[in-house]
This record gives C-alpha cells, structure tokens and sequence, in this order.
C-alpha cells in the first residue's frame, strides 16, 4: 500500500463520511476526524483545518455552517454534495467537490475502488489536478464536471436509484408479507441487465407499453385500497402511454 505524504481531514460522521473515511485509509492516507461538527470544539476544527486536504461530509443544509469553521484554513476543502454548488463553502480560498455517485450506507461493505465513481471540480486548476490525482487513488471511475453538471447528474441519480427504491418499496406493499420479495430479483436484474443493453426505451415492456388499456384497468381496480400507490401507478403509467 503507498503511503501519501500529507493528511485528509475528514468533517462527518454518516454514511458519507464512513466511506471516504474507509477508503481514505485503506489507500494509505492518514485521516484526520471530526465526527461530530455540531458539537465539536474549536480545537477539533483546528485539527482538521492543518490538513492538506479536508473533505466535507455532511448534510447539504450543514456545509456552509461547517465550513465558516474552518475559513481560515488554507487547505484544500471539497464537500460530497450532488446538488450544491462549490461556493457554499465560501470564504474559504480553495474550495471544490468530490461527489460519490453511488447509494452508501454504513451497514453495507462496497468495494469503493471498483464500484464508487467519483465526480470531482474545483475552483482552481492545481486544487483540480490535486483533487483529481487523490479521486483516481480512491476510484478506478473519476470525472470531472461543473457544478451545473453535477446537479444534472445527482438529479438523474435520484431517478434511477432513489425512485426504483420507492418502486420497489411499492411492490412491497402491494404484494403484501405472504411473499418473499426475493422472487423478485432475477427480474429485477435482468431489466437492469437489458436497460444498459438494449437501452431504456427498447428494454421497456409492461401493459402500458403495449398499450393493454384493459389490463391497466384491472390493476387500477387492484389498487383500489392503496391510495398514494394507485396514484403512482396512474401518473408513471399516463407518461408511458403519452411518451412511447
């Protein structure tokens, strides 16, 4: 394992903060935490702060907060948001992003090497080639993208990822406790396996697809005790039936 010269402090203690923390130190960083950066003190932030690199992990609504801590600093601090902008962490002189596209959570191991792509910008372009040779030692996938990027990027994230949970979750509810939804997986994987195959259009099927408007009706019929789901059920199938 290579050792780097210099410490990566890290501001968070959630999902986020967990990973990088894991993946930081298994590509031989020496890290430097604040877990706590609603409690701790300013001896703590100080600590952080002398890092060369410190990477903020914590709730979009928090950065700017947690950053006025630190503004002094004259490291190189990035937060992991999706959706803000690099300025929130304004006064701070050298600032950027490094945006994990990937669901983290701490109960579940991922190889983040192989299995975590990181989006990566900053204000200056030594901080960008810097933060872009740390990225590449954390993940085999690093790209470089604009602010407005990675809001456009994160925004699709919550489709693809963030609504497939709902949709499962969905099923769930409509196929009740007397099912194991494992039952599930093989055609959960094999839709998956097809979309980046054939494409999203191509690999669609389903009653809306074929426009079966008597089947939809009995389905609607189904859902008859499931509110909020029927109600899902008849906008997600109005957008095919108007879109292919």
């Amino acid at each position: 394992m290579i050792q780097h010269d210099y410490k990566v402090g890290v501001i968070g203690s959630g999902n986020v903060a967990s990973h990088f923390v894991l993946a930081l130190k298994k590509a031989g960083y020496e890290v430097v935490m604040c877990e706590h950066p609603s409690k701790a003190a300013d001896t703590e932030y100080a600590r952080v702060a002398a890092c060369e690199v410190v990477v903020i992990a914590v709730k979009d609504d928090a950065i700017h907060e947690v950053a006025g801590r630190i503004s002094k600093t004259e490291a190189l601090v990035v937060h992991t948001s999706g959706s803000v902008s690099v300025d929130a962490l304004m006064p701070i002189r050298r600032r950027g992003s490094l945006y994990p596209l990937q669901t983290l959570s701490k109960q579940a191991e991922i190889d983040f090497r192989s299995r975590v792509p990181l989006l990566f910008n900053a204000v200056d372009a030594s901080d960008e080639l810097k933060l872009k040779l740390l990225a590449e030692s954390l993940s085999d996938t690093v790209i470089r993208c604009s602010d407005a990027d990675r809001r456009r990027i994160h925004l699709a994230a919550v489709f693809v990822s963030n609504f497939v949970n709902i949709m499962i979750h969905c099923g769930e509810k409509v196929v009740g406790n007397e099912f194991d939804m494992k039952m599930f997986q093989p055609l959960i994987n094999e839709n998956i396996r097809k979309i980046f195959e054939m494409g999203s259009e191509k690999a669609l099927t389903g009653p809306a697809r074929r426009k079966d408007l008597n089947t939809i009706d009995i389905q609607l019929k189904s859902l008859s005790s499931l509110i909020e789901e029927k109600k899902i059920y008849e906008a997600v199938t109005k957008y095919i039936l108007e879109n292919f």
